[in-house]
């Protein structure tokens, strides 16, 4: 059952919101960090895959380094293929109709961690950011990628 907390009363801006898809996928993850940082993993994929899809792929010669320890973490999950397979199917079964699949999932940490990782990963290879929240993600989860989806002690 979804709770929601009581907050300020709606009262949206009136006025448009321009952007590029560049801002609009700068958003995107920093909105996918707080959601992770909450645990509202589930929207936190869905925002970091959307981030993600919108930015262009980076040259297949760019040697991006964000996570130093992300291929240990790749490898745990089975190889490249298999990593990107779990977080797809996780991304893919929140935003699609997706009958191949149970009506419901476990949204792991992990996927979470994954998803936002690979969209900083595609962002940091077209753009320079410089978001402290970005950076701090970045610190956690170089730190716990070996313990992910382990209990907070």
């Amino acid at each position: 059952m979804l709770t929601v907390a009581k907050k300020a009363p709606m009262k949206p801006p009136a006025r448009p919101l321009t952007l590029t898809k560049t801002e609009a996928a700068l958003r995107q993850i920093s909105a996918a960090i707080e959601a992770f940082a909450v645990g509202d993993f589930d929207i936190a994929v869905t925002l970091a895959g959307a981030a993600e899809g919108a930015i262009i792929d980076p040259p297949p010669t760019s040697q991006v380094v964000l996570i130093k320890n992300l291929p240990a973490g790749i490898e745990r999950a089975g190889g490249k293929k298999e990593w990107n397979r779990s977080i797809n199917q996780t991304r893919d079964w929140l935003k699609h109709v997706t009958t191949d699949l149970p009506n419901a999932i476990v949204v792991q940490r992990s996927d979470a961690a994954f998803q936002i990782a690979r969209a900083l990963i595609k962002l940091q290879a077209v753009h320079t950011w410089d978001d402290l929240r970005m950076e701090e993600f970045r610190v956690w989860i170089t730190e716990y990628i070996d313990r992910l989806d382990e209990p907070a002690a």
